[in-house]
């Protein structure tokens, strides 16, 4: 494998671990506004919202809008 593909697997991987990171036909764009990232989260699956968790540097009020749907989430999967 060279050099170009193993970055692009490595891409792929940040970017599955990264929710905020969205794979346009090969390139990469980020969500970066705390606002951006609040509706983001408004649709992640349990999964996505437990590993933006786990991202360094996030907003305050992102971190909260994780949390709570995170609690959305648990509620609605004890409902069904």
């Amino acid at each position: 494998m060279g050099s170009y593909e193993q970055a692009r697997m490595e891409d792929r991987m940040t970017t599955n671990q990264n929710p905020f990171q969205r794979d346009h036909s090969g390139c990469i764009s980020s969500v970066v506004s705390a606002a951006e990232r609040i509706e983001c989260v408004k649709s992640f699956t349990y999964q996505q919202c437990m590993d933006a968790a786990k991202l360094n540097g996030l907003q305050e009020t992102v971190i909260a809008a994780i949390q709570r749907r995170i609690r959305a989430l648990s509620k609605e999967k004890n409902h069904a």
